[in-house]
Order: C-alpha cells, then structure tokens, then sequence
C-alpha cells in the first residue's frame, strides 16, 4: 500500500507538457498528459516492469523450454524459429 501511496504522489494529477509551435511568434501551448508515465521519470521503467510481469510469468511457464532475456521493455523470445511465433500469440 505504501508504494501505491507513493506512485500516486507522482501520477494521481496531469502534468503539462509544452509544445512550441514552429513559427516567429513563438506561442506555447499546454497539454495536459493524464496517461501513461511522464517521459524520462524514474518510475517509468519500473511501472512498465509491474504491469506486465504477470504475463510474461504466464508465457515463461507456459514455453518452459525458451529463453525470455528482457530488460524492461525490450522482451525477446529465443527458441525454434518455426515455433517462436505462437509466443507471441499467446503473449
């Protein structure tokens, strides 16, 4: 509980994002960014890692015989090239 407490300090309100316009006046406009988490925040990797650790379980228990090396989000699959596929389908 203690770390959703913590999560939220960061993500429970948008944070606005400053888009400048490409022209001499130089106007700015504000988006708010209410989803997903905030470009280059420490959480990020992390939150990402949470969120779907219970199904990449699912496919290392499920492919018992292939390697699943990942660092965050960059998930590969090694095994059979003919029968790789149908990890990605059941993923």
């Amino acid at each position: 509980m203690q770390l959703i407490s913590f999560v939220c300090a960061f993500y429970a309100f948008g944070s606005p994002m400053f888009y400048s316009h490409c022209n001499h006046e130089g106007n700015v406009t504000i988006m708010p960014s209410t989803m997903g988490t905030h470009q280059g925040h420490p959480l990020g990797g992390a939150l990402f890692v949470v969120a779907h650790s219970r199904a990449l379980h699912s496919i290392i228990s499920h492919f018992l015989s292939y390697l699943f090396p990942s660092i965050v989000n960059d998930i590969h699959t090694i095994g059979p090239p003919f029968i790789v596929s149908s990890t990605y389908e059941h993923f």
